[in-house]
């Protein structure tokens, strides 16, 4: 399942990757504990949101960009 629609909608579990990488980057496994998602799932939508400009890398980890705090978290 992808993680940002064509319509631009973003899936449940997107918007918890978000949420956890809204205040400090992270990990993928740091970020797969804390949402109990299969790493293997945070790790492509990892990459699909950054595609979309919702995180961006910092070395190994992700933080959400602006754009995604702006979309998502309240």
């Amino acid at each position: 399942m992808a993680c940002v629609t064509d319509k631009g909608e973003l899936s449940q579990s997107a918007i918890a990757i978000i949420e956890a990488v809204k205040d400090e980057a992270k990990e993928p496994a740091q970020i797969a504990s804390e949402t109990k998602l299969p790493l293997f799932k945070v790790r492509s939508s990892m990459r699909e949101l950054e595609a979309n400009n919702y995180v961006k890398a910092e070395g190994d980890a992700y933080v959400a960009t602006d754009f995604a705090k702006a979309r998502i978290i309240k």
